[in-house]
């Protein structure tokens, strides 16, 4: 049996990033979903991580744990001095 393919999608609790990991998710993608609203409900292959990615002292050890080699970034920065 082979590993399925895996992905990291930010902004997955809404709009496009979840549309992207529910996409991902029905071909078979394992999927670390990262928001800052929790997502619960989507099957065991997707992995929900709930931070804030503008928080760079609790997102920086949590990316660096994920072994992700597929990173699709979907979030709009909420703070415009972000972009």
């Amino acid at each position: 049996m082979s590993t399925p393919p895996r992905a990291l999608v930010t902004g997955v609790s809404s709009g496009i990033g979840a549309a992207i990991a529910q996409t991902l998710l029905a071909a078979g993608w394992t999927v670390d979903g990262v928001s800052r609203t929790r997502v619960d409900g989507w099957g065991a292959a997707l992995n929900s991580h709930t931070f804030d990615l503008s928080d760079h002292s609790r997102a920086a050890p949590c990316l660096a744990d994920l072994p992700t080699p597929c990173l699709l970034y979907t979030s709009d920065a909420a703070d415009d001095s972000l972009r």
